[in-house]
């Protein structure tokens, strides 16, 4: 039996999206999307909290609030904190298995991206939750009617990053349209068995995810940076096939750190912007060079470094396109000197 559906990634609201299914994690605590929507559902009396599943566990609920799913399901997994690569790749798998048992009719599956709003590098979060999207497709283990995932983001800057991230994996295997002005990627599934060669480069997203070097980024968290960090920091670190990652302290919610000093001991070098002169930046500085680890400064021309770093080497950037070149050869440069 030759079954299919068609796994896209679609810039959309949630709160207006259309599909037979929502399917967000209960991380044992609410956060974000299923903050809304459980808040949403509690006024019409549905008590999320006393039926979210535990980990490993799910919860399939119809939808009485105000979105237009028929039913949402609740994957129970780790702790925010520790929900990672790993975590995301059997969230995934997870929710179709159980759609599978719980609501076989189901034709229309809808997530969110995860991992992109704690520090997880976005690319390998997405290719990790499409690996486990595979996985269930690969074992057959998904609704017998499905037809369509949606992963939705209501960022555009990000599906469109995304989206080149997933033309260069498919390529030949995917197609990008246009969709009432939205872009969507499809990727085709079908006799996944017989035809594995087509995800080989995904499909141990996820399980290998954490084997992978990474650096850390030390900056502030300001909407102003948002393009310094994507485009001026993260394409250089991703050119050079490593994962980029750091701290969101505004959704982090466990031991931040803790956390702080794990990402940095386990990364192959941090990059510090010390634009604005945030103490906490300059904390992860002193940190990593505290335990050796090789660190590379930065800072916006016209901002001013603080005394205990002006001896130090930095590089000064006029505007996103200069700092992506600059970076880049800077981390090229370590690592050709083997000291990354």
């Amino acid at each position: 039996m030759n079954r299919q559906f068609d796994l896209n990634l679609t810039h959309a609201d949630v709160n207006s999206f259309n599909a037979d299914v929502l399917v967000l994690k209960y991380a044992q605590a609410k956060h974000g999307v299923d903050r809304i929507i459980t808040n949403d559902l509690s006024k019409s009396g549905i008590d999320i909290i006393k039926t979210c599943p535990s980990i490993g566990h799910s919860t399939l609920v119809n939808n009485v609030g105000s979105t237009s799913f028929k039913k949402i399901l609740f994957i129970g997994t780790v702790s925010l904190d520790n929900f990672a690569y790993k975590e995301i790749k059997i969230f995934a798998s997870h929710a179709l298995s159980a759609l599978k048992e719980l609501y076989p009719k189901t034709e229309h599956i809808a997530m969110t991206i995860h991992g992109v709003g704690y520090g997880l590098d976005e690319s390998e979060a997405l290719l990790s939750q499409i690996a486990g999207i595979f996985e269930a497709a690969q074992n057959d283990d998904f609704p017998e009617n499905l037809k369509r995932v949606s992963i939705i983001e209501d960022n555009y800057d990000r599906v469109i990053r995304l989206q080149k991230v997933l033309d260069s994996y498919f390529k030949n295997q995917s197609s990008i349209k246009l969709e009432e002005k939205t872009k969507t990627f499809i990727v085709e599934i079908d006799d996944a068995k017989s035809k594995a060669e087509r995800i080989d480069k995904i499909i141990s997203a996820g399980e290998s995810s954490n084997k992978k070097n990474h650096i850390f980024v030390a900056m502030p968290f300001k909407k102003e940076m948002y393009d310094t960090f994507y485009y001026g920091i993260q394409q250089p670190i991703h050119s050079c096939d490593l994962l980029c990652e750091r701290i969101d302290q505004d959704t982090f919610t466990g031991d931040v750190l803790s956390k702080m000093k794990s990402k940095i001991e386990t990364a192959v070098a941090v990059i510090a912007d010390l634009t604005f002169q945030n103490p906490n930046v300059y904390l992860e500085v002193g940190y990593a060079w505290g335990i050796g680890k090789p660190t590379i400064l930065l800072i916006k021309n016209g901002d001013e470094l603080k005394f205990d770093v002006q001896g130090q080497k930095c590089l000064q950037y006029d505007g996103i396109k200069h700092l992506e070149d600059i970076l880049s050869r800077e981390i090229k440069r370590l690592i050709e000197n083997g000291e990354i």
